[in-house]
Parts: C-alpha cells; structure tokens; sequence
C-alpha cells in the first residue's frame, strides 16, 4: 500500500492488450542487471563475454517455459480438465521457482557443451 492506504496498481503499464506487470520488469531488470554482472567479472575469470549473451539466449525462453510448466503442475486439478488453456499464460501465471530451475539447469547443460565450468 502506498501512503494514502490504496493498493498500488499491480500492471505498470499497457501496449494495446498486452499489460505489463510490475513483478516482469523487476525480474526483467534483475536478469539484464545479471548479465551485465557476469559480463564484467568474466573479464577477471578469462571468459569471453560472448558467452553470456548466448547463455541468456538459451535461458531466457526456457526458463519462460519451465516457469509457466510449473506453475501448471501445482495447479493439475484445473488444467487437466482445461487442456486448450496450459498455454494461456494470461488466464493463469508463470512461477519464479520454475523458471530458476530451468535456468540453473540451462546453464549447466550450457556449460558442459561449451566445455566451461559451471562454478566458474
């Protein structure tokens, strides 16, 4: 609640019927500000910075994916019976933790192919 005691609205802003949510551009944020980190350390750690924003370009979608798959399996007793919805992330939501899983797991089938360590 801001200070007058009313909610602060949850969308930040729409394009046409797309509404952007608060909790997105802080976790959109909080990934940019992630991989602009990583970039600037891999200097001191001999990694090329190229690798990051082929590491964002694989973890970003799937952790989308894995985030709304989630998100669907604690929810089964619905959509079992609303298949045509699984895919309908406006009418449900996404969860953090499953998009975390996808990305930790990502990067670490990332880094074996790349032939990098993951802790590195």
């Amino acid at each position: 609640m801001n200070e007058a005691g009313t909610p602060i609205n949850p969308i930040a802003f729409q394009l046409g019927p797309l509404s952007v949510h608060w909790y997105g551009i802080i976790i959109g944020a909080g990934a940019l500000l992630g991989l602009w980190m990583a970039m600037r350390e891999s200097e001191k750690r001999g990694l090329k910075k190229d690798i990051f924003i082929d590491l964002v370009l694989f973890a970003i979608p799937i952790a989308i994916i894995c985030a709304r798959a989630y998100y669907v399996l604690f929810e089964w007793s619905y959509y079992s019976e609303h298949p045509g919805e699984i895919i309908k992330t406006w009418k449900g939501g996404i969860a953090i933790h499953g998009g975390l899983i996808g990305a930790i797991a990502t990067g670490i089938v990332f880094s074996k192919v790349r032939g990098i360590s993951f802790w590195k």
